[in-house]
């Protein structure tokens, strides 16, 4: 047991970020994208660009780029009548530099684009809770939509490499519109590159977030390299503007009640300072706040954070009970709205993989089902009766939808439970055996004989005889008659 709390102590564990610099943070990123789109920003730049190009200079643009760049205080010109200064006025640029303390050159300009690149992507991880690499590498087309019963559901499709073990595969994520600004911004920052270079883009090979590169490296757009470079420093200035995530004693307050048994927290989260923000935290608080919402089920999450099983996404949303509710706050506002959005849509589109799996693995099984629930579909279809979720596949369907019946997958077979699991326990999958939700199909095999390893290796760490010994035996007794029954032994 000492060892089982050491390997999962939350001290080791991604932080949660507490709820009021969580909701500010979400707040400050909306004002500085929404702030790019309503000053026209992207369009300031490209029309910058297109200034620099018109110059009466006969040494090209990238002679031209090297003296702007390297003009201190104005006093290099171009034909003694254009400085940086003078061009960024023109476009309208100047007041959004010196807005964020920024003195009005190209190389502070590049800064703060860099500043508001990185805040798209932190828009997207607040929404969907991919990975940081699964955001980098986001197409420049990525946001689409997929239709269910009439409804339409807002997904960005990218690639994951998270438990494929065969490199990066195609996929996508449930989110909700709220991204789209944020996606809409970062498509604008590759168009300002692509004007920088001179260059066309062509959609389907540029990324979402690419690198600006250097004067005449890039001459079409598939010389953009992704943005993989160490974020600290342009993290460092986005956390500056964003007022109100400076942590208070009521932020670590909170955080001790979320994790009361591991107050060394303190030691890395200090009054006064800057939130330590990584991408990491906000993959983790989506998963501990929608659990808390009771809004979403373990199985959609599970599905949206691309986890191998439900142990994995029990980790992440551990401690969750005792998180705020921040779909019951009295704050009310268009991002909580957004957050609820995307809950609903996650739950909708993972209730209805379940009826996809329940009439693969129920409804069209024609071979032996074992379980307590699978065992009652079993006797009614060799009775001759007939199973009302049979006849009527858009009733069940729609039981599906509206949260009345369910059919989850349990780590060794699958369950008919709507609420969350109380039995599973990490150490434990075997109660799902002799659970009366339980299901058990022919397709189940090789996780049953997976788990009987599993049980086996663990018996002979026991002295024949011991307690433990016998626990393990009947554990392995209990695994191996459901799979003689999914077989079709003894029926």
């Amino acid at each position: 047991m000492n060892s089982t709390n050491i390997a999962y102590e939350v001290g080791n564990q991604t932080s949660v970020i507490p709820s009021r610099i969580y909701c500010n943070l979400i707040t400050g990123l909306s004002d500085l994208l929404n702030e790019f789109v309503e000053q026209d920003i992207a369009n300031k730049l490209i029309a910058l660009y297109e200034k620099i190009d018109a110059l009466p200079y006969a040494g090209g643009r990238k002679e031209k780029l090297v003296i702007l760049s390297t003009t201190k205080g104005g006093y290099r010109k171009l034909k003694n009548t254009h400085t940086v200064e003078s061009l960024l006025e023109d476009v309208g640029l100047t007041e959004w530099l010196r807005k964020y303390s920024h003195k009005p050159n190209l190389k502070e300009l590049d800064k703060l684009v860099m500043v508001v690149q990185l805040a798209t992507r932190l828009w997207i991880h607040c929404f969907t809770g991919m990975r940081d690499m699964e955001v980098r590498s986001l197409p420049y087309v990525c946001l689409g939509k997929i239709e269910s019963k009439g409804k339409q559901i807002t997904v960005i499709r990218g690639l994951t490499s998270k438990l494929t073990r065969m490199g990066a595969i195609n996929t996508m994520w449930v989110t909700n519109d709220i991204v789209q600004v944020a996606v809409d911004v970062a498509q604008t920052i590759g168009r300002y590159f692509a004007a920088y270079h001179g260059v066309q883009i062509e959609e389907g090979l540029m990324s979402l977030f690419p690198q600006k590169g250097s004067p005449g490296k890039i001459l079409s757009t598939v010389d953009f390299k992704v943005n993989t470079s160490p974020f600290d420093k342009v993290l460092v200035r986005l956390l500056n503007i964003i007022p109100n995530i400076t942590i208070e004693e009521s932020d670590l307050k909170e955080l001790e009640r979320f994790q009361s048994f591991t107050p060394e927290f303190r030691k890395k989260f200090k009054v006064g300072s800057t939130w330590p923000l990584h991408t990491h935290q906000l993959r983790r608080s989506l998963a501990v706040y929608t659990a808390r919402s009771n809004k979403v089920a373990i199985g959609a999450m599970t599905a949206q954070f691309k986890h191998l099983g439900l142990v994995m996404q029990e980790y992440y949303r551990r401690g969750s009970v005792w998180a705020v509710d921040l779909l019951a706050s009295p704050v009310q506002n268009e991002y909580i709205s957004g957050i609820r959005g995307l809950v609903e849509l996650v739950e909708i589109n993972e209730r209805l993989k379940q009826f996809d799996d329940f009439e693969e693995r129920v409804l069209n099984q024609t071979g032996p089902l074992a379980g307590g629930a699978g065992s009652v579909f079993k006797r009614i279809k060799r009775e001759g009766g007939s199973i009302i979720l049979e006849e009527d596949r858009e009733y069940t369907k729609q039981a599906f939808v509206d949260g009345r019946t369910a059919f989850k997958e349990s780590p060794i077979g699958w369950c008919t439970k709507r609420e969350a699991c109380d039995k599973i326990k990490i150490t434990n999958d075997t109660q799902c055996i002799g659970c009366e939700n339980s299901v058990f199909t022919p397709k189940d095999e090789r996780k049953l004989l997976n788990h009987i390893e599993y049980l086996k290796t663990a018996k002979s760490g026991y002295s024949t005889g011991s307690m433990f010994e016998k626990h393990y035996a009947l554990q392995i007794d209990k695994t191996e008659k459901t799979l003689a029954k999914i077989r079709g032994v003894n029926q």
